[in-house]
């Protein structure tokens, strides 16, 4: 999708439209980057559980606060059980 249609279809009106935008792509970008790295670190997907080969699993998540230069972007980091994933932000 191009940016413009992405403008257009979230009604667009203020500066603050703008900025509320980016802060959520962000805080998606970072969900699905999380949670892929926390998949990757586990061997499986969610719900993948053919291909589980460990006793490690996702547990639950952690609230963090990420300062933007849009604002703060509340986001929720992925854990396992064992607390071997570390994700670096």
């Amino acid at each position: 999708m191009a940016l413009r249609e992405l403008l257009q279809i979230s009604n667009i009106t203020r500066m603050d439209d703008i900025q509320d935008l980016f802060k959520d792509t962000i805080a998606e970008f970072m969900k699905n980057g999380l949670n892929s790295e926390l998949d990757d670190a586990l061997g499986y997907s969610k719900y993948d559980y053919k291909n589980k080969n460990t006793t490690n699993s996702c547990n639950g998540h952690s609230s963090k606060t990420l300062r933007t230069s849009f604002r703060n972007v509340d986001i929720a980091v992925p854990r396992d059980r064992n607390c071997s994933g570390q994700a670096f932000l």
